[in-house]
């Protein structure tokens, strides 16, 4: 979340210059604690600017302290006091110097105030309507994660040091407003305005301040003494909403019972315009992506569940307790998405949470395979995290908490957890106070444990094979270990478990590996059905097992660890149709359906007439997400549909499904797959859909795909009105990539049809629809657009659109084309 710095507003001071110092302000050069911050805040939506009036109370951490150093961007600050003494300060764009009347010591304690004005290129985002954008909603709203409140207000903002808040937002009288803490009181004057007090007596880090103006109606919840709040804007349903939000109360239960009871006395929830993520956890005051608002008919293949708990439990993990630096962002992020696994185990029983589990270790691995950060002597020395960094802080930290849990059992572990929660609640943490919380356990090594799952990288990749013996009834297994590539380990020690089948039952056993080879032997006095490994995918790994085709379908029909299912589903296109009864059979019996969408996988990988005609069972799954996944794999199928009633009977099918079909993500792969598939009337029949208004524009992108191959002369028309932003819902704008996807298949033949779909995204408000369109140009060498986007990157204000297209103009420059 960090961009290079770009040229700022030209800051002034005062009463003369003090010299402002380019050295950098983190935890290791940091010299005062932070205390309170007032924030007098109004705002000028035509000129995107914040007025601000500023009183930041601090203690020095040295005597003869002198220079206050604060963080801060484009601001231009107009004056700073002392009581009435008007200071000296500069700023280099980065660090605001301020130059104290005298030296001070460590007991005084100081308020100084500051007025500023800022024109946010982060951190504070402006929204109004326009005469060509008339849907777009007058809102103000701030996202201050990594390090982008300091594009707003003057402070210390990194997360190492904690304060108080005090927020006055002075705004319209039909504007609500929200921000950290509780509410203290509003204020009409005569001019139309109303001034909005809140004030949150918690410490906390600077970068979870919030501020969120706009027309929004509240549901309110009282629970356990917390406010629970409910924001919707004017477009939305409020029955609708009161469904979207409907189990915050139970997640807030069951993560007072879990942990330490919710330590505020409000959580409000907020929905803003174009957010750039999924959600932030500001303290007491989570904002959300619009993509929340779904009902059933988006149900299961979008909940706005899993988003709500992880931001909900952030209040605990990372507001309350905090990392201290960014190196070990996996202490926020991680145990957030594990505590999103542990409400799918809580809500859904064993298969939400193996489902959610299996997803959070597979997210991991492919994100390591695409984007390797390999470990080495200096950085574990150092105890810097660099495998728990940026996206695999979330999926690996969370990996890294179950396999914790594994260890130490399920009581244990949510002791440990409290236990760390209270020590350190209000502070900053580094790992290894996480690791030093851990009970010690005979049969684990936490240093070891943290060396290789936490300040190591990569995972174990075991090949597996076993025999039983019948003459002295025991199974010999033998597994050997390679680290995947890139992995800072030479090989990781870890306790396998495992489960022997027989006829009789099944039992347990746990292999304890701790080189590249190991040997085991388990007594056995049945002749195994099968045998499996790493159960209920306890340890972060990939496993090979040479398992026979009658060991496949036992393990995929009788296990009860859906893990070991999953595996047997993935293995069994190998045998080809020998495998296809038997995976038709648990496509309908199945009921995780994770291990269906693997059995849809493995039926496609077969692929032919007698595995498509499998399939069919998965289109009347009563879970939308295997009926998602078969509606895809069937558009593989193109070439094993003969004789030719095969293409009719698959394209009734398919019509019927989608005459009939309410969810949003089932219908758009039905789209894809007719339009793949080729029928005679695809064309007719797609186009109808590709205005549709969906969720996250599941329909419309199934449309476009489905369509990749077509150019007929109104569809570029139609595609230039799918990036109209007044039919966009203000969430992730998926649609509008897509779309110019497609345009990009069509310019070699197509060239200012295309350039004109390009353009009409490069004047889409969405930053990253702006950003494709650019970066589309760019790929495909339009050198005659150069100046379009040049003109698009001297209007643009945010950095996080100006520097991915400034790169984009740079190579469209440097293009031969």
């Amino acid at each position: 979340m960090k961009f290079p710095g770009i040229i700022l507003l030209m800051l002034f001071t005062l009463s003369g210059l003090a010299s402002a110092s380019s050295s950098k302000l983190d935890h290791t050069t940091r010299d005062y604690d932070q205390i309170h911050i007032t924030l007098r805040l109004s705002f000028d939506f035509e000129k995107k600017q914040v007025n601000g009036k500023s009183e930041f109370t601090f203690t020095p951490l040295k005597n003869n302290f002198s220079l206050l150093r604060l963080h801060s961007k484009t601001t231009d600050v107009r004056s700073v006091t002392l009581g009435k003494k008007k200071l000296t300060f500069s700023s280099d764009g980065e660090i605001l110097s301020i130059t104290l009347d005298k030296k001070y010591s460590t007991q005084d304690t100081l308020t100084l105030a500051i007025e500023y004005i800022s024109l946010p290129e982060r951190g504070m985002y402006f929204f109004s309507p326009t005469a060509e954008f008339h849907t777009m909603p007058y809102q103000i709203w701030t996202q201050g994660q990594s390090n982008n409140n300091r594009f707003w207000y003057p402070a210390y903002d990194l997360p190492d040091d904690k304060l108080t808040s005090e927020i006055f937002l002075t705004v319209p009288q039909n504007f609500r407003t929200s921000s950290n803490g509780i509410l203290q009181d509003t204020v009409k004057d005569n001019n139309g305005s109303m001034t909005w007090h809140w004030k949150m007596d918690k410490p906390y880090s600077n970068y979870l301040t919030s501020v969120i103006v706009g027309e929004y109606s509240v549901i309110t919840e009282e629970l356990e003494n917390t406010r629970l709040e409910h924001f919707f804007p004017p477009d939305w349903d409020q029955d609708n909403a009161s469904y979207i939000y409907g189990r915050t109360a139970h997640m807030l239960r069951f993560y007072n019972r879990l942990l330490l009871p919710y330590p505020y006395k409000r959580y409000a929830q907020i929905p803003v315009q174009d957010f750039e993520w999924g959600g932030m956890e500001n303290i007491t005051a989570t904002t959300l992506n619009r993509r929340i608002n779904h009902d059933n008919c988006v149900k299961p293949n979008y909940s706005a569940d899993g988003l709500i708990a992880h931001e909900l439990v952030h209040q605990w993990f990372g507001d309350l307790v905090t990392c201290r630096d960014w190196n070990h962002i996996w202490l926020n992020e991680g145990f957030a998405t594990y505590y999103t696994t542990l409400w799918e185990e809580e809500y859904f029983g064993y298969d939400g949470y193996i489902a959610s589990h299996i997803g959070n270790q597979r997210d991991y691995i492919n994100q390591w395979l695409g984007n390797i950060k390999t470990a080495d002597d200096s950085t574990k020395k150092a105890k810097i995290p660099v495998d728990l960094n940026g996206g695999v802080a979330y999926d690996k930290g969370a990996s890294v908490l179950n396999m914790i849990r594994y260890e130490l059992g399920r009581d244990e572990y949510n002791k440990a957890v409290a236990d760390y929660t209270q020590k350190y609640r209000d502070g900053s943490v580094v790992s290894d106070q996480f690791k030093d919380a851990l009970p010690e356990v005979s049969h684990v090594d936490w240093d070891k444990f943290f060396d290789q799952w936490v300040y190591g990288s990569g995972y174990p990749e075991l090949n597996i094979s076993y025999t039983y013996n019948e003459t002295t009834g025991k199974i010999s297994i033998k597994v050997n270990q390679t680290p995947s590539f890139g992995s800072s380990e030479q090989f990781f020690v870890m306790n396998l478990p495992g489960e022997v089948l027989t006829a009789e039952g099944s039992f347990p056993f746990t292999l304890n590996i701790k080189g590249a080879s190991a040997s085991f032997e388990i007594p056995s006095k049945l002749k195994p059905d099968a045998v499996t490994f790493n159960s209920h995918s306890a340890i972060l790994c990939t496993y090979e097992v040479s398992y026979s085709f009658d060991e496949l379908v036992y393990i995929l029909l009788y296990s009860d660890d859906a893990s070991a299912r999953l595996y047997a589903a993935s293995q069994l296109h190998k045998f080809d149709n020998r495998g296809t009864a038997s995976l038709a059979y648990a496509l309908k019996n199945e009921t995780n359906f994770l291990v269906k969408k693997e059995i849809v996988l493995s039926l496609d990988k077969i692929n032919n007439i007698y595995s498509l005609r499998a399939l069919y069972s998965g289109l009347d799954d009563l879970d939308g997400r295997v009926r998602e996944a078969a509606a895809k794999a069937i558009g593989a199928f193109g070439a094993v549909m003969t004789p030719a009633d095969a293409r009719e009977e698959v394209q009734r099918l398919l019509k019927n499904k989608l005459s009939t079909e309410c969810n949003h993500y089932v219908l758009g792969g039905l789209l894809e797959t007719y339009g793949k598939l080729k029928f005679d009337d695809n064309y007719q029949i797609l186009k109808s859909y590709a205005l549709n208004v969906s969720h996250l524009d599941a329909v419309r992108s199934g449309v476009f795909r489905g369509l990749a191959g077509y150019e007929q002369d109104e569809l570029f028309d139609i595609a230039v009105k799918a990036l109209d932003y007044n039919i966009a819902t203000g969430d992730m704008h998926l649609g509008d990539i897509t779309v110019l996807d497609w345009a990009s298949r069509h310019y070699q033949k197509h060239p200012e049809k295309v350039k004109r779909i390009i353009s009409e995204g490069l004047k889409n408000p969405y930053f990253r629809t702006r950003i494709k369109a650019a970066n589309v140009a760019a790929e495909l060498g339009i050198t005659a657009m150069a100046d379009e986007i040049s003109s698009l990157l001297a209007n643009e204000r945010r950095i996080v659109v100006k520097e991915p297209v400034g790169k984009a103009l740079e190579k469209l420059r440097n293009s031969k084309k």
